[in-house]
This record gives C-alpha cells, structure tokens and sequence, in this order.
C-alpha cells in the first residue's frame, strides 16, 4: 500500500487559498462532495475551497458585497486537470 504523508497528515485540504495557488471560480450549482470525491481520486497535491467577499464598486445598500467561491490548486498539473476533465 503506498500511503501519501500529505493524506496521512489530513493536510491536502486547506481552510485559505495562498497567493501561488492557480484558482478556478466555483459555479453555484457544484456538488461539494461529487468535487471532493474527485478530487481525491484524480489529483495528489494541495488545494483549497474558499469564499472570497468583495466590495462592488458604485452598489448600494445590500448590493454592495459580492461572495464567490473559488477552488484553487498548488500543483499546475493537478489545476490542469481540473480545468479540462471536472464535469
């Protein structure tokens, strides 16, 4: 059996997305288990899920915030992988 350490540590799953990981926006219809799932299965270095607030400029009231959610990978190949075959 061949055990990663990042698996072992439960470390692959970070709570922030840091400035050099390469970030996809998440659709607001995206399954968080089917992505995790797939994840684990089809990619072996870190990433992050993460909602980003950012202020719209020239809103009003309520409208003045706007929450996105962003997946974000730290090895390009797994972020490639991603972008072409995650469905």
């Amino acid at each position: 059996m061949n055990i990663k350490p990042q698996d072992w540590h439960n470390t692959r799953l970070l709570e922030y997305i840091p400035k050099h990981f390469t970030r996809f926006k998440l659709g607001s219809t995206v399954s968080r288990l089917k992505l995790l799932t797939w994840i684990e299965f089809n990619t072996s270095g870190r990433y992050a899920i993460a909602g980003e607030v950012t202020r719209k400029e020239g809103a009003v009231g309520s409208a003045m915030v706007l929450k996105e959610e962003f997946i974000a990978f730290e090895e390009p190949a797994d972020a490639t992988m991603y972008s072409l075959f995650y469905k």
